[in-house]
């Protein structure tokens, strides 16, 4: 009979062993490669390197940003002067110093606004165109009979251009807009009579190099 017993409290042993068995396979389980330790953001992001400590009473150091001087105006820009190049150094050098120039230089200097730019620049054209007049006169008593007659012809071209020439600068200036374009404008008309009496001037020096100006000042 005690034999029966343990027989029976052996299988019941038995049972409950694999009955416990059973449930812990069902159980859920991490997968393979994975972990259960909370990760942090932190560790994965790089910390910037912590300023280096200043002395006493000195503040951090800034990198020295690089400051290029201002560009120079163009030289055709309002209200400079363009020099003026030929194959003579001899009238070039004479030119740089004509009155007319030195006159305009002092006057725009005293420009305050842009209307009184135009206003300078509208007298000196007109004091150009004069002085075309006089060089042109002027050379035509000096040459020869056979360049007397191209001479004529080519100052009556460049007589016939004039309009248009001006209304292209008119149209130019229209077409940009503001007060800007106004003193451009007027520096382009002054610059048109100026080139053609470096022309004229230039031909004349060949035959009188000590020639003098209609401008007085």
């Amino acid at each position: 009979m005690k034999n029966k017993w343990i027989a029976i409290l052996l299988a019941a042993a038995v049972g409950f062993a694999a009955l416990v068995g059973c449930t812990g396979d069902n159980g859920t389980e991490d997968p393979p490669g994975s972990s259960s330790a909370p990760t942090s953001s932190a560790s994965s992001e790089e910390s910037a390197p912590a300023p280096a400590p200043q002395p006493d009473g000195e503040a951090p150091s800034t990198p020295e940003s690089s400051t290029e001087p201002a560009p120079e105006p163009p030289e055709d820009s309002p209200g400079q002067v363009l020099p003026v190049e030929t194959e003579d150094p001899g009238f070039d050098e004479k030119f740089a110093d004509n009155p007319i120039d030195q006159a305009y230089i002092q006057d725009n200097n005293q420009a305050i606004s842009n209307k009184d730019m135009v206003e300078v620049s509208q007298k000196y054209a007109e004091i150009w165109r004069e002085e075309v007049a006089y060089a042109y006169e002027t050379l035509l008593e000096k040459v020869s009979d056979g360049r007397k007659a191209t001479l004529e012809s080519e100052q009556q071209a460049w007589s016939d251009g004039t309009e248009a020439a001006l209304e292209e600068f008119r149209a130019d200036a229209q077409a940009v807009g503001g007060t800007m374009a106004q003193v451009d404008e007027a520096s382009r008309v002054m610059d048109y009579y100026r080139s053609r009496a470096v022309e004229l001037y230039e031909e004349l020096y060949a035959i009188d190099p000590n020639y003098t100006y209609h401008f007085e000042g």
